[in-house]
């Protein structure tokens, strides 16, 4: 698989989502945000979007000033995962983490309920 140096991937819109939910936790503005890395706030919307790709060094400064760990932004990605989750919601993936950590017989009547006996 080829991955474009310059177009947007999907996993950049699951990235920006991450950007988004953090920056409005702390109840910052895109401009505010903006302001603590150097940015316009334009710049910081294109990234929560997903239409532009943030480098490293940029997302490392956004942690920073948002005061997060970069781990938190990168937690739910991997090759396989963050690919199949760059469509889902937050609250889909809050949903998904929730159900994980369930014990496995709570998993699987909670499953059989929500999908019939046959799950």
């Amino acid at each position: 698989m080829t991955i474009s140096k310059r177009k947007p991937q999907s996993i950049d819109q699951w990235l920006g989502r991450r950007v988004r939910q953090r920056r409005r936790d702390l109840k910052l503005t895109q401009a505010a945000l903006g302001a603590r890395i150097g940015i316009t706030f334009q710049q910081v919307q294109k990234y929560e979007a997903g239409t532009n790709r943030l480098a490293v060094s940029r997302l490392i400064d956004i942690a920073d000033a948002l005061q997060t760990p970069i781990g938190w932004f990168l937690g739910e990605v991997d090759t396989s995962l963050g690919r199949t989750l760059a469509g889902a919601t937050l609250a889909d993936v809050d949903f998904i983490k929730a159900f994980m950590a369930l014990p496995e017989p709570a998993r699987n009547q909670l499953s059989r309920a929500l999908m019939g006996d046959s799950a």
